[in-house]
């Protein structure tokens, strides 16, 4: 069986490079489409390169494409990747809330995946976080704090926001995760490069966020708090550690070596892309996961001011995922 074959859309520099390296284990890189697309394709071994993207679907026909670039222009670009029978994972935020309604159609229609992920959602760490609540061995969740350090350049991706809008996606996706999604949210904008918010999850948990778009080297990367109604304490670090327990009891932990450990799989880059491919080969179909509550969080964030409700919000998405499937099964 030949391997799957993925292109890449975007400015590599805007990406981490262990995406390319958990590329190279399960899939071809078959091109690069972007402003610096020849450097980009030669760094990372691209079988061609392109500036123009009709051109590059038509002529090299992927089996997927990985979208990165400006947020303000994914939906596009994810449509007209779509439009072309093409497999789609988009890295990070997708743009509009009200876009995800017509892609989910689009991609009912040409019977391929959307996928919109994160790193750090299928990271070993996240992972078995989840695992820990689901299966009830830290106690009722009451309290959550995230705090989430980037130095990526908003100005480069095209986008105006004084944080990143994927460093927001990143941070209310891992809440909805870790502990289901928001539905209600409140965010103050610092001029420094400060973003706070505080919100509820749908299961009454109050969640405190704090996005910073600059710092030291070390303070790179995510913080997570999860406070338990029995005094427990689910910790996981910016270095990829994981301390689960209550005092001197210690149930659960992943402390991953420095020397030893595998970037590509503790950051999540391994299980990301390897669940993309798993989506093209089986023949999965339509969007993926759970998209709009994240998509719809991160949108109320990025435009701070009064505290806004989700919930009806949520429901009406629902109500109109509703309709898509039924409209795509019919």
């Amino acid at each position: 069986m030949s391997p799957v074959r993925l292109a890449f859309i975007g400015s590599a520099k805007e990406v981490s490079p262990w995406l390319f390296h958990a590329v190279s284990r399960v899939a071809c890189l078959e091109a690069v489409c972007g402003p610096y697309a020849e450097s980009d394709s030669a760094t990372h071994r691209a079988r061609w390169s392109f500036s123009d993207l009709p051109a590059m679907l038509r002529e090299t026909e992927p089996d997927g494409v990985i979208i990165a670039g400006p947020v303000s222009r994914r939906a596009s670009v994810v449509k007209e990747c779509l439009a072309a029978r093409t497999a789609v994972l988009v890295l990070g935020n997708p743009g509009a809330p009200r876009e995800l309604t017509r892609i989910r159609s689009l991609a009912h229609l040409v019977t391929r995946p959307v996928l919109i992920a994160t790193p750090a959602h299928h990271s070993p760490a996240m992972q078995l976080a989840r695992r820990l609540i689901d299966s009830e061995k830290i106690a009722r969740p009451i309290s959550m704090q995230l705090v989430s350090t980037w130095r990526r350049s908003v100005n480069a991706a095209g986008d105006s926001a004084i944080i990143h809008p994927d460093q927001v996606f990143e941070g209310v996706d891992l809440v909805r995760l870790l502990l289901g999604p928001l539905t209600r949210i409140h965010g103050i904008m610092h001029g420094d490069g400060v973003m706070l918010s505080v919100g509820v999850t749908d299961e009454h948990v109050p969640v405190s966020l704090a996005f910073h778009s600059g710092g030291p080297v070390e303070s790179l990367g995510l913080d997570i708090e999860i406070r338990a109604a029995d005094g427990a304490c689910l910790r996981i670090s910016r270095d990829g550690r994981l301390y689960c327990g209550n005092g001197t009891r210690v149930d659960a932990a992943h402390a991953p070596s420095l020397v030893a450990s595998d970037p590509v799989i503790e950051l999540g880059y391994d299980a990301m892309v390897k669940s993309f491919v798993h989506y093209i080969t089986t023949s999965a179909t339509g969007l993926l996961g759970h998209a709009d509550e994240s998509t719809i969080a991160a949108d109320a964030l990025l435009r701070p001011g009064r505290p806004r409700s989700l919930r009806r919000i949520h429901r009406q998405s629902n109500a109109a995922d509703g309709r898509t499937a039924s409209a795509s099964f019919s």
